[in-house]
């Protein structure tokens, strides 16, 4: 498994992990909120969500955030962390935000910036490496256009 892994186990002992990452090979793949639960999880031929771009079809892992590593009662996070053994990118989902006045996507998108940054500074408090483990980070938040 990867270091981010080993240091998430290694520091985060009461937290679920293993049934929390699933894994892609695929060269193009989406990740989507599942309506009922809304946790994210990879999707095929739904060209619609956060896109992954896997050219080398190397394992691509998600880890779920919200609702399985994180529960309802830890606050705002964001969706999820996607990595490899190089790269993370940690995402936030919001595509049921509708109007068309725009004040609920600026709303939403608010949201989604304090939740990314609540769940940076979670992991930098857990322990500065964890995040710093990858050659390459970034954070995205996903909305309709």
């Amino acid at each position: 498994m990867s270091e981010f892994i080993n240091l998430l186990q290694q520091n985060l002992q009461d937290r679920e992990i293993d049934s929390c990452i699933s894994q892609s090979k695929l060269e193009i793949d989406f990740i989507q909120d599942d309506a009922d639960t809304q946790k994210a999880y990879f999707t095929q031929g739904v060209e619609d969500g956060f896109k992954i771009i896997n050219t080398n079809q190397k394992n691509i892992c998600l880890l779920l955030l919200d609702g399985c590593f994180f529960t309802d009662n830890d606050g705002k996070r964001c969706d999820g962390i996607v990595f490899d053994n190089n790269e993370l990118c940690l995402f936030e989902l919001k595509l049921n935000v509708t109007s068309r006045r725009g004040t609920k996507k600026r709303e939403r998108f608010n949201d989604a910036i304090e939740q990314l940054g609540i769940t940076i500074t979670f992991f930098n408090n857990v322990n500065q490496n964890i995040l710093k483990s990858f050659s390459k980070s970034s954070a995205f938040i996903c909305m309709p256009t």
